[in-house]
């Protein structure tokens, strides 16, 4: 079998497929590799950590957590009454928790004995919140399974309990901790406190370590964990702290392109060889930009949906709104990530605007409709064009306007997920395939929440290593004696690593036609 690549084709001058002239393709490929560096939009975004030789493909880095910090989780506190602060428990407070025992006792007694009938209960084993409709059917000893007769409630059935203040009972099974108060409850599996936590809306998670009072904002429980030192001082108030390591690797990437000698001598286009070159480096940035969108959409630490969706396959034509986004942005403050632009107070211009610092936030051309109908919470027109401020301010390629604390970014190469949505039937409005809604993404990327990683390269920017041997002697061999038949090839490393998840956040949103 032989193969084919770029041929001339025909005596007679017919077209070829493909040809260029026979130019020095040096210049044509640094002019493309400055094209392409144009193009970029997320790559612009990184530094590059360098790999150096002879230490394999997987590089590691520390990441060192703050003291005061949730995540900072270990087994070295000492409270100021000089006890070790019990590092296998972990608190959930819940808001606005009603029918619960308002003593430890009272939830003791509780717990002893089946639930009644109409009683909401969580059960963390599998992950079910169910309604009691027997009143032997659920026992809370911890020799029990948490086996059940009750009828299993949806995600939408929890959420409609929860806003109407009608949660009863929540628990766990058998491992768990038995103690509630209040409004705290309390669990030994960190499993079981992340799952109650992500399904009981405004839960927040901390865990009892020596990180004093962790995250937490509570102006009623900080002040008992302040490290108040007697007169005596001792073995009281020690922290601890952690660190987590971090890793990323990388791989080799190339692709090449066959000629002949005709295709050169007799193609009608003289700059062919130019638009070849281009096209190929275009091919290989595009190629590396779509790498690193799929590790950032993969590597957000903060993902929301709209409405009542709690998944990609669950979300419908409810439009993401203004308050939505605020609470992102309140989110993202409070992992400490920092602003990427300042607030712009106009100029003297005719129809200048003052518009508030912000993060950019990168998205499909098919959502801009959704944020150009957005109102804001006044019912004033939320979305505020780059004809507006662009005049006093410095912009991204392809930024099309603000809306409150973010700049929008339309990347024309924004993945989405095409038909994983809800099931959308004769809907004629938003963007579907085969019945489903398409999905599509909002990324925010913090500044320092990601590096890509490269080899042999200065350290700033991607680097391509392209061969180009045209026909002749150099190609010339046994297989092509005759030396008719030249190539080109590009070649680059590519590998990412996530720094701090928390500073990526998206929001999954349908498109609006």
């Amino acid at each position: 079998m032989v193969d084919t690549h770029r041929q001339y084709n025909a005596p007679e001058g017919s077209p070829s497929d493909i040809g260029a002239t026979q130019l020095n393709p040096h210049y044509y490929q640094r002019q493309a590799l400055i094209e392409a560096a144009r193009k970029q939009v997320f790559q612009k975004l990184a530094s590059v950590t360098a790999m150096p030789k002879h230490y394999g493909k997987l590089i590691k880095r520390y990441q060192y957590l703050p003291m005061l910090d949730d995540a900072n989780i270990n087994d070295q506190g000492i409270d100021a009454a000089g006890v070790a602060i019990d590092s296998t428990t972990y608190n959930i407070y819940v808001p606005n928790l009603v029918n619960a025992p308002s003593s430890t006792e009272a939830a003791e007694a509780s717990f002893t004995k089946a639930h009644a009938v109409g009683e909401y209960v969580f059960i963390t084993d599998s992950a079910q919140w169910l309604e009691i409709t027997a009143a032997t059917a659920i026992g809370y000893d911890a020799s029990t399974t948490g086996g059940a007769s009750g009828t299993e409630l949806s995600d939408a059935a929890v959420k409609a309990l929860i806003e109407a203040d009608t949660l009863g009972v929540v628990a766990t099974v058998a491992g768990a901790s038995i103690t509630l108060t209040l409004n705290t409850m309390q669990y030994a599996s960190s499993a079981a406190a992340t799952i109650v936590a992500s399904i009981i809306q405004g839960a927040q998670m901390s865990q009892r370590s020596g990180n004093l009072y962790g995250s937490s904002k509570d102006i009623g429980s900080i002040p008992s964990k302040m490290p108040t030192l007697g007169e005596n001082g001792g073995r009281v108030n020690r922290v601890g702290f952690k660190r987590k390591e971090i890793q990323g690797t990388f791989e080799k990437f190339g692709f090449f392109d066959e000629y002949s000698q005709d295709s050169i001598d007799f193609d009608t286009d003289s700059e062919l060889m130019m638009h070849v070159s281009r096209t190929m480096i275009d091919g290989a940035n595009e190629m590396t930009e779509d790498l690193l969108q799929i590790d950032l959409l993969n590597g957000a630490g903060i993902e929301k949906f709209p409405g009542t969706a709690t998944q990609i396959s669950e979300v419908d034509d409810t439009a993401i709104t203004y308050k939505d986004l605020l609470r992102l942005h309140l989110d993202l403050n409070n992992n400490r990530t920092p602003l990427t632009t300042k607030m712009n107070t106009g100029t003297r211009l005719i129809d200048s605007v003052t518009i508030d610092g912000g993060r950019f936030m990168y998205i499909g051309h098919e959502l801009q409709p959704m944020f150009e109908a957005m109102k804001d919470v006044h019912d004033n027109p939320a979305f505020i064009p780059i004809r507006k401020y662009g005049s006093n301010t410095n912009t991204m390629e392809g930024e099309i306007g603000t809306v409150g604390h973010f700049r929008l970014v339309v990347n024309p190469e924004m993945m989405n997920h095409t038909g994983a949505g809800a099931n959308a039937d004769g809907n004629t409005t938003h963007y579907t395939t085969s019945g489903a809604f398409d999905v599509f993404p909002m990324l925010v990327i913090g500044d320092g929440s990601f590096t890509t990683i490269g080899f042999q390269t200065d350290g700033k920017t991607q680097k391509f290593k392209i061969i180009h041997h045209k026909p002749g002697d150099q190609t010339a061999d046994k297989t092509d004696p005759f030396g008719e038949t030249g190539f080109m090839s590009i070649k680059w490393w590519y590998g990412s690593m996530i720094l701090r998840s928390e500073r990526l956040a998206i929001i999954w949103s349908s498109g609006i036609l």
